[in-house]
């Protein structure tokens, strides 16, 4: 095995610029291969050459890349760059984030869950103005803030359906107004404050028309206002100003027809005919004793009814220029009645 390894090593050839054999030989005391002084000073000029040639290969490549990134560096940067979309995508290659032009030329920038649903959307609306929308699992709009035509910002809460459930803006005036709406969209509820200040609560019905309604006016007066499917006031319920309650029903038109109030702490009610005028009314004085007046159709009183502070009940009937005609009382004496002309004279008298 010897003897071979010993042929292979006598049969290679250097490579040098010399020509010259490597050649190994057989030390002979101890049978060993050995290689001569000649050929290890030829191995170490051609080592260090080999060194030589990969120092200059190494210093031609840091060369080069020092010339890219000097290149690189003094090359101009672009200041605009144009597309007609841009589109992120994470690690998956799913487009999460998109900003484009649609084809009637709004711009959108649209942000997109793993599934590639739709979740916030940055957009401008038809007519101009600003939008940002928020979206569900499904992809379903659920939240809109976007600004109205005059300018005043508006927040809409939509259900599963896309169906307005709730809505909230102020106007170019600066009067805001929540709304509250049904499953079908029309709004049930609204509370506002009106450009005095003045606040106020809605009640609809489910047409969406106005039932009731809850106002407190400049002066601190509250009121509640009922109204009918028409829209007309049947009802309405107020504190007055120097802190008396009044409480008034109304007919098909609108019209007050009864009045139940409590001025300087007397109670009254007053009943109206179709054409506003006083008919009746019906109070407690203020010195405790009731008083019930008949107005005709002028509004002139025709006839009262009422307890004198005795006591005593007592009836007075008066023509249509309101001048005494007839008055019939009862006292602790016993009863009278007494009868006048046109001129307040006494016809007759009882006793």
């Amino acid at each position: 095995m010897c003897s071979r390894v010993k042929r292979h090593i006598l049969q290679q050839v250097d490579d040098c610029k010399c020509g010259q054999r490597e050649v190994m030989e057989e030390d002979p005391a101890g049978g060993r291969l050995i290689m001569s002084e000649a050929t290890l000073e030829e191995r170490m000029v051609r080592l260090e050459r080999q060194n030589w040639r990969l120092k200059v290969g190494v210093l031609a490549v840091v060369a080069v890349v020092a010339a890219l990134v000097c290149v690189a560096a003094t090359k101009p940067v672009a200041k605009v760059v144009r597309a007609e979309r841009f589109e992120l995508v994470d690690s998956r290659g799913r487009v999460r984030a998109g900003l484009g032009v649609s084809k009637d030329g709004r711009p959108a920038l649209v942000l997109s869950d793993e599934k590639g649903k739709p979740r916030a959307k940055l957009l401008l609306l038809a007519d101009g103005t600003p939008g940002l929308t928020l979206h569900d699992q499904k992809g379903e709009p659920r939240a809109l803030l976007s600004l109205l035509p005059d300018g005043g910002p508006v927040l809409t809460l939509h259900d599963q359906k896309g169906e307005t459930r709730a809505g909230l803006d102020v106007s170019a005036d600066g009067s805001p107004a929540l709304v509250l709406c049904g499953e079908k969209g029309e709004p049930r509820a609204a509370l506002t404050v009106a450009p005095d200040g003045t606040p106020g609560l809605t009640l609809h019905d489910q047409k969406g028309d106005p039932r009731a309604a809850l106002t407190v006016a400049p002066d601190g007066s509250p009121g509640l206002v009922l109204h009918d499917e028409k829209g007309k006031v049947r009802a309405n319920l107020a504190v007055l100003p120097d802190g008396s309650p009044g409480f008034t029903l109304h007919d098909q038109k609108g019209e007050v027809r009864a009045m139940l109030a409590l001025p300087d702490g007397s109670p009254g009610l007053v009943l109206h005919d179709e054409k506003g005028k006083v008919r009746a009314n019906l109070a407690v004085l203020p010195d405790g004793n009731p008083d019930l007046a008949l107005y005709d159709q002028n509004g002139e009183p025709r006839a009262v009814l009422s307890v004198r502070a005795d006591g005593s009940p007592g009836l007075v009937l008066h023509d249509e220029k309101g001048e005494t005609r007839a008055l019939l009382g009862v006292t602790a004496d016993g009863s009278s009645l007494v009868l006048r002309d046109a001129h307040g004279e006494v016809l007759w008298k009882v006793p």
